[in-house]
Parts: C-alpha cells; sequence; structure tokens
C-alpha cells in the first residue's frame, strides 16, 4: 500500500483541526501521511500529530517543544513510569537519547470506517493527557520531585477525570 492510497481520513483531520484550530496535512519521511498542529492549553502549547502506518493504524503524538536536560531524563522516567500505571488509553514517553516527550495514542479501526466518534477520541485522550502530563514534565525537568509530581497527576486524574474536549 502506498502513502497515496493510505490517505488520512477526513475525520482525523476535522478532530485535529477541532482541537488546534490550524492544522497542516502533508506527508513524513518515508511518505507517511500525517496531520499536525499546535495546541494551548494551561500557559502552555505543544504540537500534536497524527500519523497513518501502514496496517491501518493510526497513531496520535503530542510532543513538548522543549527537552528534558540529561542530568533530569531519569526523573522524568521515573515520572512517565509512575503515570503509565494509570492510564487506560496511551502512553508517555521519554527518549532517554535527546530527552524529547511525547504522549501517545493509537487506534487501529482495521478497515473500519474511521467515524468522527473515534477520531475525537483518538486525539481527545491524547491531547487531554498531554494538557495533564506535559506541565508536569516541564516541572520535573526544572528539578521537581518525579514521584511528588506524578501523584499529582494521578491524584487530578482519580478526582477530575482526564478532559476529551478538543476545543
Amino acid at each position: 500500500m502506498t502513502a497515496s492510497e493510505r490517505l488520512l481520513p477526513k475525520s482525523v483531520v476535522d478532530a485535529a483541526l477541532a482541537a488546534t484550530g490550524s492544522v497542516s496535512v502533508g506527508e513524513l519521511p518515508g511518505g507517511l501521511p500525517a496531520v499536525e498542529g499546535t495546541v494551548e492549553r494551561r500557559g502552555i502549547s505543544w504540537r500534536v500529530q497524527v500519523v497513518s502506518y501502514p496496517g491501518d493504524v493510526l497513531v496520535a503524538r503530542s510532543f513538548l517543544s522543549s527537552v528534558v536536560p540529561d542530568g533530569r531524563r531519569d526523573a522524568a522516567a521515573i515520572f512517565a513510569n509512575r503515570v503509565n500505571w494509570a492510564l487506560l488509553a496511551g502512553d508517555v514517553e521519554v527518549d532517554e537519547g535527546d530527552g524529547t516527550v511525547r504522549v501517545k495514542t493509537a487506534l487501529c479501526p482495521r478497515g473500519t470506517t474511521v467515524s468522527p466518534g473515534l477520531a475525537e477520541g483518538l486525539l481527545g485522550v491524547n491531547v487531554g493527557t498531554a494538557e495533564l502530563v506535559l506541565p508536569a514534565l516541564q516541572r520535573v525537568a526544572a528539578g521537581e520531585d518525579p514521584r511528588a509530581a506524578a501523584d499529582a497527576v494521578l491524584g487530578e486524574i482519580d478526582e477530575e477525570g482526564i478532559d476529551l474536549r478538543l476545543g
């Protein structure tokens, strides 16, 4: 299957537009179709991207614009590990090599039409999780205790849940 045959469903582009207000649609290296834009919430902004992979897999990733400094990557990994235990859909990743932070969710529709509800669910969980996790990871990168930061995020998830709204 070529990239041109694996176009992004309109529902995914529409959901990304609802989450960001403005998107660009194109291809990543290797010809993978992608849509991306910038989300602004809680006083920070981050890039969100949805990529269509071979095998009918859609992956949404939110990227923090700043990286975790080398000396704080272990602390960021401790934070991510503690938070990942509570996440029902997706995960938090910290790249040990370059300090990049990602929140990742995926959808495998397996030949099913990606309805607006599925696309909104994919992006809603991603953006809502990123909204809670990315500011806490910034504080961990700046020196906050990773366990305390994770406990605060987990407490917020327990009390309020994850905000799944796109706009």
